[in-house]
């Protein structure tokens, strides 16, 4: 800070570019002497304040999604809820689920649709960041009702065939494969707990292959 600077002293910020993959914090200030003035006499300032903030590296999604999948199969981590109104959408089921408080630690998340009939099918797969988020899930939605147009229904939770993220991801590319065009407009939701980004689900098997090569 510098102080005893007149009112008519001109203070300029330069936005600095953000190379991709990095994030930097960093603000040039120059701070201009004021005219002369008989009334005030300014302290001496440097010419020029630069404030450089330690650089901090964000990774890339091929790099998050790489380490998500190498993660350790936890037993219980993976749900299927039930009883679903079938006029639900994913993206109004997610809503839900974020305002619970589950936006960072729900790792993985897809509500099939029958393509032909455009209703769900009656439940979703979740994964959770960890044994204490699925208990705490559990806890928070079992018997919770959804309305829908035949009557309110409640939510029940049981735990899935397929335990893992990596086991359950790459079931559902494989999914999203064979549905071909239909499948890609109900994409699941990946969201890594760590950095909360949101990582454009793949669309097939060669897609996952190009971002890891990459990462």
């Amino acid at each position: 800070l510098c102080f005893g600077v007149p009112d008519e002293t001109a203070v300029r910020r330069r936005a600095v570019s953000i190379p991709p993959g990095h994030r930097f914090h960093y603000v040039d200030v120059d701070i201009k002497e004021a005219p002369p003035s008989s009334a005030t006499t300014a302290s001496p300032c440097p010419s020029e304040v630069s404030m450089l903030s330690e650089e901090v590296v964000a990774a890339t999604p091929g790099q998050v999604l790489a380490r998500m999948l190498a993660q350790p199969t936890r037993q219980g981590t993976s749900l299927i809820v039930q009883n679903i109104p079938k006029t639900w959408t994913q993206a109004e089921l997610h809503a839900v689920w974020v305002e619970m408080g589950f936006d960072r630690d729900l790792n993985l998340f897809h509500l099939p649709i029958d393509y032909r009939k455009r209703r769900n099918l009656g439940f979703c797969l979740v994964h959770l960041s960890s044994e204490e988020v699925a208990e705490h899930f559990h806890a928070t939605v079992e018997g919770k009702v959804l309305n829908c147009k035949k009557g309110p229904k409640s939510l029940h939770i049981v735990p899935a065939r397929t335990q893992g993220f990596a086991e359950n991801f790459w079931s559902l590319v494989g999914s999203i494969e064979r549905g071909g065009e239909a499948a890609m407009a109900n994409l699941p939701v990946v969201v890594d707990s760590e950095t909360g980004m949101s990582i454009p689900f793949p669309v097939s098997r060669d897609e996952v292959t190009e971002r890891l090569a990459i990462a």
